[in-house]
């Protein structure tokens, strides 16, 4: 499962989300849950970002819920309220959507890793470089897609030609 922070950490670096991801992935299933998609997709401006990105995460298992997870969520929140650990709600949801699909989450949130029982994978720091002038993978040295509509020239609306100069993540 992938953290909200790391779509919304890879756009506000003016980096394509969909692209890391779907390379780092590789044969391994994605899996998103309404909570994470509700904090990476609200911020998104373009309207062809943000189908962009709501049709990468139609792909993903989307872990369902039902009255029985909200109790468990709620149970959670609560013990961790009696023990003096205050986690924000939206990420013991994240957390709870992840324990009951059995599997881990790629975030740098700091919260999750005081969740027991529940396993975090930090994301490759080569994935938030310093800027550079033009958009290139880091991880692979070739040039991202000019037609990711997550990438935009600065102060120009995405079209359908779009360029790798200068580009900036509306978020």
């Amino acid at each position: 499962m992938v953290g909200s922070n790391i779509y919304i950490d890879l756009l506000r670096a003016s980096r394509d989300p969909i692209g890391i991801i779907g390379e780092w992935s590789g044969a391994r299933n994605l899996a998103t849950c309404g909570m994470i998609r509700m904090e990476s997709l609200r911020g998104v401006k373009a309207p062809r970002c943000y189908q962009h990105l709501a049709n990468f995460m139609n792909v993903m298992i989307n872990v369902r819920t039902n009255d029985a997870f909200w109790d468990d969520a709620l149970a959670m929140a609560w013990q961790f309220d009696r023990k003096g650990k205050v986690i924000p709600s939206q990420d013991i949801i994240i957390a709870a959507c992840a324990m009951r699909l059995g599997t881990a989450i790629l975030t740098s949130d700091t919260h999750f890793r005081t969740i027991e029982g529940l396993e975090v994978i930090a994301p490759p720091n080569e994935w938030f470089p310093q800027p550079v002038p033009y958009r290139f993978s880091v991880a692979t040295g070739r040039a991202l897609a000019k037609s990711s509509p997550c990438l935009i020239q600065k102060n120009k609306e995405p079209s359908a030609s779009l360029s790798i100069s200068e580009p900036v993540a509306v978020v």
